[in-house]
């Protein structure tokens, strides 16, 4: 379990490290318009929510979870240097080629840790385990945003892309050594290893160049993520209900929590839009005469999350070891509320705390990420270790690409928030004019959000019939 966690953390330092100045650098060494930007991001992380349902379904035919990782792997370096090393312009296929790796990557590392959880039979040891890889992911998002930012003060932001690669290569490395006893984690058999290899390839490179097309243009991207979404999930129904009648029932409570646990990425994907200029544009970020970078703030709640999670973990063992460990639909509900109190306490300081000249005092951006962080923990963890669970034999990469286009479809929503954020006069009048729209659109966001986890709260011991039904 170790060696996979530190894979995870290194390819999570890489992609936040990109993730966290993405938007500082189209905006500002890019020269991109904030609505521009969030645009791009937002066909950007759609479409990398989207390929997992490539990359699932490929592991379970073609390769291995251990072979599509470390494809992934060298994918997405290729990504990194590609940003790093080329002109501007070569923007699209950087993204593409993280799009690319990132649809291998994403669905196939969850399996390989619930492969070495397969022996526990507890809900709450799965959790746990699930748990402990959402802190990995965490853990190497908490370094990228207190270097990153010095970083890019001294040496500009291509260095910044040049230490993820070398990072996301570092976790490719450590994928090799890990030792092949496991079923999922066999290597592939010599000759049509190789052939399949190839195949992957060249599968790999028509995802890029469609990848690279599509990001640049904002409408082609979300129609084409809107159509994958509803042939794969009209697929997974038609073979759903054709299952017996337990199997079938947990898919679509599955495919139900799906739904409702968009509302994590929704919110979760402001703190590299919305979030990010807002700290930049509208937070006193002086602090003892220090000015701390931008970046640095996003630090914050990959730190609570390694402290809670751990605790949270302990948490599902123990309730779990007593027969009363809170069912997957109330973790979510939960989860819900309190990602939504987060924008709405946010929302609140803005409008009630302004200083004069439309900055807000640090402390109710921490106090966001603390409350994002606890109500990731309660969402993103337990919907992966729910997605291994639901699954009949033979549809766990099918289901976790659903997992994730459902992901995707919830980064169309999230960009869409984030442009509400921005003000017509907020380019000539500054942060007084920005903050009310900042006010209003946080607001909005946090109530409907808690709107959602009150319904989810009403509807959770049904889900949760459909889900345990017949284990």
């Amino acid at each position: 379990m170790r060696w996979l966690l530190a894979v995870q953390v290194c390819e999570r330092f890489a992609f936040y490290t990109m993730q966290g100045i993405i938007v500082l650098y189209m905006t500002q060494a890019l020269d991109f318009r904030e609505s521009v930007a969030y645009a791009q991001f937002a066909s950007f992380s759609a479409l990398l929510f989207l390929t997992p349902a490539l990359g699932g379904p490929v592991a379970d035919r073609w390769l291995t979870p251990r072979a599509a990782v470390l494809l992934g792997c060298g994918t997405l370096c290729s990504g990194y240097l590609v940003m790093a090393l080329l002109p501007r312009g070569a923007l699209p296929v950087a993204l593409g080629l993280i799009i690319a790796g990132g649809g291998l990557f994403l669905p196939n590392m969850p399996r390989l840790v619930g492969s070495l959880a397969a022996a526990h039979e507890t809900d709450g040891q799965r959790d746990s385990a699930m748990s402990l890889l959402f802190v990995a992911i965490n853990a190497g998002g908490l370094v990228p945003p207190l270097v990153m930012g010095w970083v890019i003060i001294e040496f500009g932001y291509r260095p910044c892309f040049l230490l993820a690669a070398a990072f996301v290569a570092l976790g490719g490395f450590l994928l090799t050594r890990l030792p092949a006893h496991q079923a999922d984690m066999r290597p592939l058999p010599g000759a049509g290893g190789r052939r399949v290899a190839c195949a992957g390839v060249g599968a790999g490179l028509l995802v890029v160049v469609f990848a690279s097309v599509l990001v640049r243009f904002e409408f082609v991207a979300y129609t084409a993520v809107g159509l994958a979404a509803a042939v794969l999930f009209g697929y997974i129904l038609w073979r759903g209900l054709r299952l017996p009648a337990a199997q079938r029932s947990r898919v679509l409570a599955g495919m139900a929590l799906m739904g409702f646990a968009m509302v994590y990425v929704v919110l979760d994907q402001q703190a590299a839009t919305s979030l990010t200029i807002f700290t930049e544009e509208n937070v006193r970020r002086d602090i003892a005469g220090i000015e701390i970078p931008t970046v640095a703030f996003r630090a914050a709640n990959p730190l609570f999350i390694i402290v809670l999670g751990p605790l949270l973990s302990a948490l599902w063992l123990r309730l779990g070891e007593r027969g009363r460990n809170p069912s997957v639909p109330a973790k979510f509900a939960v989860g819900a509320g309190l990602m939504g109190s987060g924008f709405l306490i946010l929302s609140l300081a803005i409008a009630r705390f302004p200083d004069g000249s439309g900055h807000t005092q640090p402390v109710w951006v921490l106090l966001l990420y603390f409350l994002m962080a606890f109500g990731e923990l309660m969402l993103a963890p337990i919907g992966m270790a729910m997605v291994v669970k639901v699954s009949p034999p033979g549809m766990a990469g099918l289901m976790m690409g659903a997992w994730y286009t459902a992901f995707a479809l919830a980064g169309i929503l999230a960009g869409l928030l984030s442009r509400a954020t921005v003000s017509d006069g907020a380019a000539s009048g500054g942060p007084l004019s920005s903050a009310d729209a900042y006010a209003q659109t946080f607001g909005w966001a946090g109530g409907a959000t808690i709107l959602i986890g009150v319904v989810l709260l009403v509807l959770r011991t049904r889900l949760n019939m459909l889900i345990m039904e017949d284990r």
